[in-house]
């Protein structure tokens, strides 16, 4: 972090977009290198729930009318809502 007696112009952070990033921190204008986010290959179990997870949502859009409010009747007078629990029976199981 470099600190920077006073901001640069427009333009230049313009250009810089990407390379550097500007910005004001406890008054003090500063420079760094523009950060990056590397991403990771997921385990393959987690990769396997978000295939699952991504499955149930997806099919919550289709179910049919008399289904979607039984779940809302389910839902009732809990923290959770219908969708909720959709994907939680899907997912593992509803247990009472």
């Amino acid at each position: 972090m470099a600190r920077l007696s006073n901001m640069p112009s427009q333009a230049i952070v313009d250009g810089f977009k990407g390379v550097v990033d500007f910005y004001v921190y406890k008054d003090t204008a500063v420079a760094r290198k523009w950060p990056r986010w590397h991403t990771r290959e997921s385990y393959p179990a987690e990769a396997a729930n978000q295939a699952d997870f991504a499955y149930v949502n997806k099919l919550a859009g289709s179910l049919p009318e008399y289904l979607i409010n039984q779940y809302k009747r389910m839902a009732a007078g809990t923290p959770f809502s219908w969708k909720d629990l959709l994907v939680r029976a899907y997912m593992k199981g509803l247990d009472y």
